[in-house]
């Protein structure tokens, strides 16, 4: 099994993580300890990936609904990049055990290098300061690591673990979404309170990925509703993908809507055969974009 001997490591590191870190939190106080927490639980996963990476979304899920409650404290910060360091350890270090890559890995790493090239550039034109450098990198890159960990650990075998994941993600995005549009969510809602229509930004605490999160949950609905043969899971495939359109739409994000006919466009195409059918997909879709945009940018006005 991939990183095996790393079940002897977690132990270890964790252990010395905690002796240097109960020393760092008597200095640095109670938001520490949390940060000491999360690290030893995610050290002790070391050698686990799959568990590693649902720590990760379930921190994820709720890290924004925190900040929202307590405020951006140091400790929220500090969790999110350390748990994405982690992940680009294993990573990393499951390239160099295994020897392997993924087919893809070299049109991979030549995307990241000519992001880091675009990177290192704009720091040395820049010079903002290390600490913001960092934060910006493991924000805005960790998209990638994801893709990367995911493709390199989710296996066929793991797949109904990995979309049991993701529909529990989405679903507490919909219903916290939808208990604020119906008036019976308890939990505040700065953008309702400031009368703003960006208020479906779930547990995320951002309007935007949680139009992404629709517009990737739609394209699994397409693939599934193409796998099942039975009217009745067609049919589930399908009102679960009304639910994801819902939830895309109550977001107001007009390059959102755009994005997702680009995507379905490109998922059916992908699950088309026929050179022929996937021609007629993209000229479909390219329709689509074109009939669609000036209507959605008068919906998207009216209601903002």
């Amino acid at each position: 099994m991939v990183l095996s001997d790393a079940r002897l490591i977690g132990p270890v590191v964790a252990t010395f993580f905690a002796l240097v870190g109960v020393y760092l939190c008597v200095s640095l106080g109670m938001s520490a300890w949390v940060v000491l927490s999360m690290g030893i639980a995610a050290c002790l996963l070391i050698g686990h990936p799959r568990k590693l990476l649902s720590l990760y979304f379930a921190w994820l899920a709720v890290s924004g609904m925190l900040e929202a409650l307590l405020g951006r404290l140091i400790f929220i910060i500090w969790t999110d990049e350390l748990l994405t360091l982690l992940l680009l350890g294993v990573a990393v270090a499951t390239r160099f055990e295994t020897g392997r890559a993924l087919p893809e890995y070299r049109v991979f790493s030549r995307i990241l290098a000519g992001l880091a090239f675009l990177f290192i550039a704009s720091f040395v034109a820049n010079r903002p300061p290390l600490r913001a450098a960092v934060h910006f990198v493991l924000s805005y890159f960790r998209f990638f690591l994801i893709f990367y960990y995911m493709r390199l650990f989710v296996t066929p075998a793991s797949h109904v673990w990995f979309l049991a994941m993701f529909a529990i993600i989405f679903g507490l995005q919909f219903v916290m979404n939808a208990g604020w549009l119906l008036g019976i969510n308890p939990l505040p809602n700065e953008a309702i309170r400031d009368g703003s229509v960006d208020f479906a930004y779930g547990s995320w605490l951002g309007v935007t990925t949680v139009a992404y999160m629709a517009i990737a949950s739609l394209c699994l609905c397409v693939a599934w509703f193409n796998m099942e043969k039975g009217f009745g899971k067609r049919l589930l495939a399908a009102i679960t993908g009304v639910i994801c359109g819902v939830q895309l739409w109550i977001t107001y994000t007009m390059h959102a809507y755009l994005f997702a006919i680009v995507c379905v466009g490109i998922q059916i195409a992908l699950l088309s055969r026929r050179t022929g059918q996937k021609v007629l997909v993209g000229f479909l879709t390219l329709t689509a974009l074109l009939i669609a945009f000036r209507p959605l940018e008068r919906l998207v006005e009216e209601k903002r």
